[in-house]
C-alpha cells in the first residue's frame, strides 16, 4: 500500500480517536505503524538557496498559512530517512493539540507571501496533517544586547 491522501489520514485518525480516545501510547503506535504511509508534504516547499532575504529583526507574531512556509530538512525534501518523521514527536504534538509555533531567530521573510524557517519540521507537518485552516504561527524573539 502506498501513501495515504491527506483526507484518508484525517479520516483514519478521527476514527481512531472516536473509537479509543486520545492517549500517548495509542498515538505512538498509530504513527509508528503508519509512518511510511503518511501523506507527503507538498513537494514545492523546498527553500532555494539562491533566494536572498533578510532575517526578521523586529519582534512580532505572524500567522502564516502552512502553504506559505518553505524550508529545508526532511519535511521539505520529502525524506523518510533517519526515522523522520519521529512517531513519538508527532504523537506528542497531536496529544497536546500543540499549536504549531516556532520560537526563535529562525525565520526569514522571502517575499510578501513566503516565509522560510530553519526549524519546526515536525510542527509544520503536524499542522499540515491536521488540515489546520487556523494556520501556522511563527514567533520571532527579541535578542537583547
Amino acid at each position: 500500500m502506498g501513501r495515504m491522501s491527506l483526507q484518508e489520514f484525517q479520516d483514519k485518525y478521527d476514527r481512531l480517536i472516536i473509537q479509543n480516545g486520545k492517549n500517548m501510547e495509542l498515538l505512538e503506535i498509530f504513527f509508528t505503524v503508519n509512518r511510511h504511509k503518511l501523506p507527503m508534504f507538498p513537494s514545492d516547499r523546498l527553500f532555494d538557496s539562491k533566494w536572498k532575504a533578510p532575517w526578521l529583526t523586529e519582534s512580532y507574531d505572524i500567522v502564516v498559512p502552512v502553504e506559505n512556509i518553505i524550508g529545508q530538512g526532511w519535511l521539505f525534501e520529502n525524506s523518510n530517512e533517519n526515522g523522520r518523521p519521529v512517531p513519538e514527536r508527532l504523537a506528542s504534538l497531536f496529544l497536546a493539540n500543540d499549536p504549531a509555533e516556532i520560537i526563535g531567530p529562525t525565520t526569514t521573510k522571502v517575499n510578501e507571501k513566503l516565509y522560510y524557517t530553519s526549524d519546526g519540521n515536525h510542527r509544520i507537518y503536524a499542522a499540515y496533517l491536521r488540515g489546520n485552516p487556523v494556520n501556522l504561527k511563527i514567533h520571532k524573539e527579541v535578542v537583547s544586547e
